[in-house]
């Protein structure tokens, strides 16, 4: 179906702002789970002083806004990577927009592009959410908080709970926003502080938007980060981009039960030594186990790892011991993400058994823990 005669847009518009924009939007074109061809285009709405430009997959949809000189307002929808990869190409000047005969006419002085145009009736609505109670977060922050947890969920759709973080709001303390992830082999908890807002919630939001929320943000932004919830979805505001997002419905496990409360053994070392001994161990672990061996005893922790094919590696490092030896084994894959997530030189390590999950954690960074399942071999 193509658009009628009635409204048709005509603009101008930096080739570096539309880039930018497109950028922020193209990413999830084209990746929703039907064959609905509308979703590989990008809506593009001129409007009084800017374009919004908008793309979706039925699940996410990602709204930006550009500055542009509108000369016609109206909207009109084209393939998102098409337009990408080509306005990149061209240099950064002003770059002239019309529609003509159902199509998008890009006009750059030298170059003259005609891209075909779908009707923008077909192009899904972007669900609204209530903007009433605003949650304002530090930006980097945030994306700080989501970079520390993310990484350990669930990319499978068999258990739905755990395919997403849990965001559990004022739960434990005041003004402070506790993000979850697990696969159920390893957990990370991340506590970061929140404004202007004091209702206690708890939802689950997929992983596939936070991974949308940590690629907008700028790194080491100064700016704040908006969230609205309503019942069934979440907006994330950042400068001038917008993720709307389903949450997944169904309880979180109950995680807290899986933290022991008690301890055993303590062990106190630098971070980079056991990153070190970690992988120089990897290369002997067993093929689809990757089992490595962590022994505390004697103000040492001696990491190990035997393949009889293969060989074998052992490495002592200098800790400190509280408590009793302990001996326990790890994925090193598991352990070694732990350990280039938590931030900090020095690690504490505390260990019950080798049938209880490991706690690790950073004194300089109280807020940040990872918990990493035994493995049997």
């Amino acid at each position: 179906m193509t658009k009628n005669n009635k409204e048709k847009i005509k603009f101008s518009c930096l080739q570096e702002n539309l880039t930018k924009g497109l950028n922020q939007n193209t990413k999830i074109a084209g990746t929703g789970k039907t064959n609905l061809e509308i979703l590989d285009n990008v809506l593009i709405k001129a409007e009084k002083g800017h374009l919004t430009l908008i793309t979706t997959n039925l699940q996410i949809a990602v709204k930006t806004k550009v500055r542009a000189k509108i000369k016609s307002q109206g909207k009109t929808t084209v393939p998102a990577k098409l337009l990408n990869d080509y306005i990149k190409l061209l240099p950064n000047k002003a770059i002239n927009f019309e529609e003509k005969n159902n199509n998008l006419v890009i006009d750059n002085k030298n170059q003259k592009t005609n891209i075909k145009v779908t009707d923008p009736e077909d192009f899904p609505i972007v669900p609204k959410v209530d903007r009433k109670n605003k949650i304002k977060i530090s930006a980097s922050k945030f994306k700080d908080a989501l970079e520390s947890t993310y990484f350990t969920i669930s990319s499978g759709e068999i258990r739905s709970e755990i395919s997403g973080a849990l965001f559990d709001f004022n739960k434990d303390n005041k003004n402070i926003l506790t993000i979850v992830g697990t696969d159920s082999y390893r957990l990370a908890e991340k506590k970061v502080k929140i404004k202007d807002y004091d209702k206690k919630k708890s939802i689950i939001v997929p992983l596939t938007t936070l991974q949308e929320v940590i690629r907008i943000i700028n790194d080491n932004s100064e700016e704040d980060l908006n969230i609205y919830i309503s019942e069934n979805q979440i907006l994330f505001e950042y400068k001038d981009t917008e993720i709307t997002s389903r949450l997944i419905t169904g309880d979180y496990p109950d995680y807290k039960e899986t933290i022991p409360e008690t301890w055993v053994t303590e062990c106190k070392f630098k971070k980079q030594d056991l990153i070190n001994a970690v992988k120089q161990a990897s290369f002997f672990v067993k093929e689809g186990i990757n089992d490595i061996t962590l022994d505390v005893k004697n103000n040492e922790l001696v990491v190990s790892s035997l393949n009889s094919q293969i060989g074998e590696s052992t490495t002592k490092i200098n800790a400190e011991i509280d408590g009793d030896k302990n001996k326990i084994v790890f994925n090193y894959r598991y352990l070694l993400d732990g350990l280039l997530h938590v931030k900090g030189e020095e690690i504490v390590l505390r260990l019950v058994n080798d049938n209880t999950p490991g706690i690790i954690t950073s004194p300089e960074h109280e807020s940040y823990f990872y918990l990493i399942m035994p493995i049997k071999v």
